[in-house]
């Protein structure tokens, strides 16, 4: 049977290992990456790579390319939900043949997190 000074070692070298957890807060999550952040992240890159060329990929601002939709005129879409996202991303046709290339499902996941980061109850969209 372990005995109190064990058990409360091991108490302390968890607390220490995972962070501090203090008034009822939990651990920094900067110890454990939050999947949607993640998500949200590889979105962004792939939008920057992939996308930025033709759209604006950010919250304000024109597109590059005027007949592109901006990425924050696709996410304030009325109705727009990661359930109407995904699939609209990953129909092919929806592209110009220009873009000459296909979203993976992970691709499409990461971009849907993205894109729906860009939504703000108060949009208005940039004059053109």
């Amino acid at each position: 049977m372990p005995t109190k000074r064990t058990l409360a070692c091991l108490l302390l070298s968890l607390t220490t290992a995972c962070g501090t957890v203090s008034e009822g807060k939990a651990p920094s999550a900067t110890l454990l990456p939050d999947a949607e952040t993640s998500a949200v992240s590889r979105g962004k890159a792939f939008a920057q790579a992939h996308c930025s060329a033709c759209h604006e990929i950010g919250n304000s601002g024109l597109s590059p390319l005027s007949q592109a939709p901006t990425f924050a005129g696709i996410a304030n879409t009325p109705g727009l939900t990661s359930e109407t996202l995904r699939p609209w991303l990953q129909d092919s046709h929806n592209y110009p043949e220009v873009m000459n290339f296909g979203l993976t499902p992970a691709q499409t996941g990461d971009l849907t997190h993205y894109i729906l980061t860009l939504q703000q109850p108060d949009y208005r969209p940039p004059i053109q």
